[in-house]
């Protein structure tokens, strides 16, 4: 009970509640070197880091450290039969406070302040592992991309999209997300507006501080990152049906990725104010494909880093004289020993 009730998550939860429900956790100590789990296992619930220091490894690379306070194995455990991300494993001794995916799913029927707390948590969590992996991936990636611009399209082309009909078969919002698990109608519920963006149009950029989230309805949309070298990574291309830059519905930091339309798109976009808790898990879903992605792109940039062959070494030599002798072709050498003879001659006859 009273460990529960230091953990900043657990704040605005209620000591009654958390006295109820203090013995479905149970505190695990981790010497260094000891691993929580592993990337691919099935979920069997999440954890609390109280102290130490653990790593999130991908295909045997470190993606990210967690600190005490924050969740763990939240991206897994909100979702029935969902596999871990990552491997984490103790960078040195640690302790843990774990509760299990029964507990967890018990307290989602109930829908008790205590399982909104960890999904809130787990939603801000989520969108700062993606804003910090994107971050990272930026720095060691070169861009295989030219830069995104906001909008790449002429006048005439601008002007035609105003006169653009939606298709008669697009899809409404609500149907959309019907059809995404766990969703029902009352959960849909919200301000929807319907948007077109032509090819090579951006529905938002890097560094944008919009609170916008679009739900594609129809066309692909391409995930772009900037890098250090002023060009683009591309992170990956999503489809209808698909949630893009919730981030900005969770997370109060600028956009840490452009969405750039492959072709012709229709989408929803709503701000997705006071949502409720079975959207907040959509969003939750949206939020960790993400963090796969961005692990799985910033483990490959790593990688490439240690394959590549070194550069060998500059040597540099100081210019060197031509020797005059090099410029002998560029003279007439008989006329000029005729020269110098006539000179001696003239010496001594004077």
């Amino acid at each position: 009970m009273e460990t529960l009730t230091h953990i900043p998550c657990m704040a605005s939860v209620p000591l009654d509640e958390l006295r109820a429900a203090s013995s479905l956790w149970k505190v695990e100590a981790l010497c260094r070197g000891h691993v929580l789990w592993r990337e691919d296992e099935l979920s069997d619930g999440l954890a609390i880091l109280l102290d130490g220091e653990l790593e999130a490894r991908v295909d045997g690379w470190e993606v990210g450290t967690i600190h005490p306070g924050q969740l763990l194995g939240e991206l897994s455990a909100f979702h029935d039969f969902a596999r871990r991300t990552a491997t984490v494993r103790a960078a040195r001794d640690s302790r843990v406070l774990r509760i299990g995916i029964s507990a967890l799913r018990l307290m989602r029927r109930l829908d008790g302040p205590i399982y909104n707390a960890l999904l809130t948590a787990s939603l801000s969590g989520a969108a700062r592992r993606v804003r910090e992996t994107d971050l990272e991936l930026a720095k060691r990636a070169e861009g295989e991309l030219e830069r995104p611009i906001r909008d790449a399209r002429s006048g005439y082309q601008r002007l035609l999209a105003h006169a653009c009909r939606p298709p008669s078969d697009l899809p409404a919002a609500t149907e959309l997300l019907q059809g995404m698990p766990g969703m029902t109608g009352l959960s849909c519920a919200g301000p929807w507006t319907r948007r077109r963006l032509g090819p090579g149009e951006c529905a938002f950029m890097e560094g944008d501080r919009d609170r916008e989230a679009w739900l594609l309805a129809r066309g692909q949309v391409e995930i772009l990152r900037m890098t250090s070298a002023r060009r683009a990574i591309l992170l990956t291309e999503v489809g209808a049906g698909e949630l893009v830059g919730v981030n900005a519905a969770v997370d109060p930091a600028p956009r840490s990725a452009t969405a750039r339309a492959r072709g012709e798109v229709w989408a929803w976009t709503s701000r997705l104010e006071s949502p409720g808790t079975a959207l907040r898990e959509a969003l939750l879903f949206s939020l960790t494909a993400q963090v796969i992605v961005a692990n799985a792109a910033l483990a490959d940039a790593r990688k490439q880093v240690l394959v590549q062959p070194p550069n060998p070494p500059v040597v540099r030599r100081k210019p060197r004289r031509r020797p005059a002798a090099a410029h002998e072709d560029l003279l007439d050498m008989d006329a000029l020993d005729a020269a110098l003879k006539a000179a001696v001659d003239d010496l001594s006859a004077a």
